[in-house]
């Protein structure tokens, strides 16, 4: 019971849905890549960033195709330059080696 006398209700984890193969997961099981006010996307580890975000799997394949259909471009409202596409490819296959 709370300080009011109540129960406590269990805390809600939010879920979000991968851009590229729009699976519905718990937040903390995808990986965020954000578009900060810099206009500059980067992997975002802690889910916190401020900025324009997408989720994706942590799987490598999803990365890819995010990439290559265009939907993360879609998703973040911007262009991918060829190092950031290797910079998330990095990020993701590395979280795969995990």
């Amino acid at each position: 019971m709370d300080a009011t006398g109540g129960s406590e209700k269990p805390k809600k984890t939010p879920i979000r849905s991968c851009v590229a193969c729009r699976s519905r997961s718990p937040k903390n099981g995808l990986l965020r890549v954000v578009r900060g006010a810099d206009s500059v996307v980067r992997y975002d580890p802690s889910g916190k960033r401020p900025g324009r975000g997408a989720y994706l799997c942590r799987s490598i394949d999803c990365c890819r195709a995010a990439i290559k259909t265009r939907k993360l471009e879609r998703a973040l409202k911007c262009e991918l330059s060829e190092e950031t596409v290797s910079e998330l490819v990095s990020v993701f296959a590395e979280d795969n080696g995990k």
